[in-house]
């Protein structure tokens, strides 16, 4: 019998572990393995993160519904271990926590970041400048310094900086929150639903083909109508159905998706719908074409397609 290896259990932090703020309408009302999809997704999105070994923890921002608090790791992880953050409680409007100061990582409601200090300077680090500085103002703005190295930053200093930067330094802690496990989001499933409307779409397309199909037969069991211009010559004009078998036989997709066909003046104008997209319909225009028919186009108020003899 194989002994059961435990499971090994690492509390992620920056730079190992990112934290976003993002906008995802309705996140609040999607079920949990939905909202991480939705997450991972909305981190492709809008930081370019992939999802190859991505782990993420996510929860609904307190100020809205829609906003999305998500940390996230990307590196490898070993299959017997379990990543954990106890850093989305952190993210809270009109405050920063700056732990282990002046070195260690800063954490706001907008993401979070590794700190780069040079002992030697009184100016705060260019990251948590940045950081405080996107705080939102009608909050009060304070940044929490946690487990700070009094030795590095002396009250003197807190007292510069806070002047410096506008933004209250006190010392404090971290929220207490329990560690919640970094999970991969299940993959995305695409399920085609077929609606009432959908099916009353279908059966009108049919019907449509239907009706062009009676038609075709009825006008080429027709005789040629001829006419006689004002020159005295006469005008011999194609049967309407043998153009309309030459039509179907050059763009055999514009036949299939015709809602509608009226024949008059030794032209058929095929009605199309609207989500035929304009690409589909010049290139059938230029089908047409290169085969000797005169075709006309247009994409308002609906796609229409004019072909005639020249």
């Amino acid at each position: 019998m194989t002994p059961t290896r435990p499971t090994t259990t690492l509390l992620v932090t920056p730079p190992d572990l990112g934290l976003a703020r993002l906008r995802i309408n309705g996140f609040a009302a999607l079920k949990p393995a939905e909202q991480l999809q939705a997450a991972a997704l909305a981190l492709h999105r809008e930081l370019s993160v992939e999802p190859a070994h991505l782990r993420l923890a996510v929860n609904v921002a307190a100020e809205s519904s829609d906003i999305a608090n998500v940390a996230f790791c990307t590196r490898p992880v070993d299959s017997e271990a379990t990543f954990t953050t106890h850093l989305l409680a952190a993210m809270q409007p009109g405050k920063a926590y700056w732990v282990d100061a002046p070195f260690g990582y800063i954490v706001s409601e907008r993401g979070a970041a590794a700190v780069d200090f040079a002992g030697s300077h009184d100016e705060l680090p260019a990251v948590v400048t940045a950081t405080l500085a996107a705080l939102d103002p009608g909050k009060t703005p304070q940044c929490v310094l946690v487990n700070r190295d009094r030795a590095l930053i002396s009250d003197e200093r807190m007292s510069w900086w806070t002047a410096a930067s506008g933004v209250l330094m006190v010392d404090g802690e971290l929220p207490v929150a329990a560690s919640v496990p970094l999970l991969a989001p299940p993959r995305a499933r695409v399920s085609l639903q077929t609606t009432t409307l959908d099916r009353a779409l279908q059966f009108a397309a049919l019907a449509s083909i239907v009706c062009v199909a009676l038609a075709a037969i009825q006008y080429a069991s027709a005789p040629v109508a001829t006419a006689l211009p004002a020159n005295g010559n006469k005008i011999s004009y194609a049967s309407s159905g043998a153009l309309l078998e030459r039509i179907a036989t050059i763009a055999p997709g514009v036949v299939a998706q015709t809602q509608s066909a009226t024949y008059a003046s030794g032209a058929w104008v095929l009605a199309l719908p609207a989500a035929v997209d304009a690409q589909t319909l010049q290139r059938a225009v230029r089908a047409m074409e290169a085969n000797g028919l005169a075709v006309q186009s247009t994409g308002a108020p609906s796609p229409r397609i004019r072909v005639q003899l020249p």
